[in-house]
């Protein structure tokens, strides 16, 4: 049997973590603004994870962060914005919001994206 490993928070989203954990003074405070445990806000500072971090990492944009770089735009958008091309249904009015919304699918800061299958 096969395990799965996940991938591990980049470097950037860790620094916005510690920043927080400074911020607002412990682990526990920043595990309750973003709706997480204690324990795995620990495990993500420290590596130790063991769940898959998308989910995460887009919590931690939405939570802390003011704009998004947005890999289809390549510009920064708000957390909002985001959130609202990720989830909306299939556009058919215009090729470029298909394209934008298209894209969404396979954002990493997507946390319903799909892992590819081998």
């Amino acid at each position: 049997m096969a395990v799965k490993s996940y991938s591990k928070l980049d470097e950037a989203t860790l620094a916005v973590l510690r920043d927080q954990v400074r911020t607002l003074g412990s682990v526990a405070a920043v595990a309750h603004k973003l709706g997480y445990s204690r324990p795995a806000i620990s495990g993500a500072l420290n590596g130790s994870y063991t769940g898959g971090t998308d989910r995460l990492r887009a919590r931690i944009v939405e939570v802390f962060l003011d704009a998004v770089l947005c890999p289809h735009l390549q510009a920064p958008i708000e957390p909002e914005e985001c959130r609202w091309w990720r989830t909306r249904p299939c556009p058919t009015s215009r090729a470029s919001d298909v394209r934008h919304w298209a894209a969404c699918k396979t954002c990493p800061f997507n946390p319903d994206r799909k892992e590819p299958t081998l």
